[in-house]
């Protein structure tokens, strides 16, 4: 009977320790890095737009987005990025202070005709 409690004891005292990494907020970091996804779209139509470049400043990390107007970058670490969009004959638009700090942080972006 003393086997089987403090058997009983070490596999509820195991689990405890199991979830305590993985407890507390869903978008906790455990890596230190983050992804950042999103959808380009043409403010007036709203259609998704296809090969806009995508640009974290002060980095080397470029994307194109999809036939959906989707992009994503992975493995960016922790911090406040400016991320640029560029695509042709519309205007620039770069988001200031695009802070990451979840797991996954999506942003919408409208882009205005020239």
């Amino acid at each position: 009977m003393k086997k089987l409690i403090l058997s009983i004891l070490i596999s509820v005292i195991a689990l405890q320790v199991s979830n305590a990494n993985t407890e507390g907020n869903p978008n906790e970091i455990i890596n230190n890095t983050v992804a950042i996804n999103g959808k380009i779209l043409d403010k007036e139509t709203g259609e998704a737009l296809t090969g806009v470049l995508i640009k974290i400043e002060e980095t080397d990390k470029i994307v194109y987005s999809d036939f959906d107007g989707k992009f994503e970058f992975n493995d960016i670490e922790l911090g406040t990025y400016n991320i640029s969009v560029s695509y042709i004959s519309y205007k620039k638009k770069v988001l200031k202070v695009v802070k990451a700090k979840s797991s996954v942080n999506t942003l919408k972006i409208e882009l205005k005709k020239q």
